[in-house]
């Protein structure tokens, strides 16, 4: 479960705990795709198709990772808005990746990758978001009320709408 940060958090250590393994992801992506042989290419000889499934996998992360970090610096109650703005985010990196590929000797940027790595970074989005959602937090330990300055009332109205 991911914590929700404390009040007495500072700025920068919210800002590093909730995006450094997104961007962290980012540049494992963005290295794997800097080269001519892909690290996971022995994977794509496998069966017709298998390089857009490892596509998918590698993005279904990254748009996990995106929502997550996203839930974790933003406000809880926008959940929604997370999760549609960590797939958008994931398939637009995914867009930046097939377009550096196109650079690479060796390489070469297809559509049907870029919909692969779309739709894993939705599918990422989606399934973080839905996690979080069940479990009625969005996936955050809920602050205190108290450290929040809200009153009882209306965290208890936050809980039965489904939000921290």
């Amino acid at each position: 479960m991911i914590l929700r940060p404390s009040a007495s958090a500072s700025r920068t250590t919210v800002l590093i705990v909730g995006w450094l393994p997104a961007l962290a992801w980012a540049g494992v992506l963005f290295a794997g795709s800097s080269t001519a042989t892909p690290a996971l290419g022995w994977l794509a000889g496998l069966f017709e198709g298998a390089d857009k499934l490892i596509h998918f996998g590698l993005y279904v992360i990254l748009g996990g990772l995106l929502c997550r970090a996203l839930l974790y610096t933003g406000s809880a109650k926008r959940r929604r808005l997370w999760i549609a703005l960590g797939a958008l985010l994931g398939a637009a990196y995914g867009a930046s990746d097939e377009f550096h590929q196109s650079f690479v000797t060796g390489r070469y940027s297809e559509y049907l990758d870029l919909l692969a790595d779309s739709l894993g970074s939705l599918s990422g989005a989606l399934a973080w978001g839905w996690l979080a959602g069940r479990s009625g937090r969005n996936g955050l330990d809920c602050v205190p009320p108290a450290d929040r300055g809200e009153s009882a009332a209306s965290v208890d109205s936050d809980r039965r709408s489904g939000v921290c």
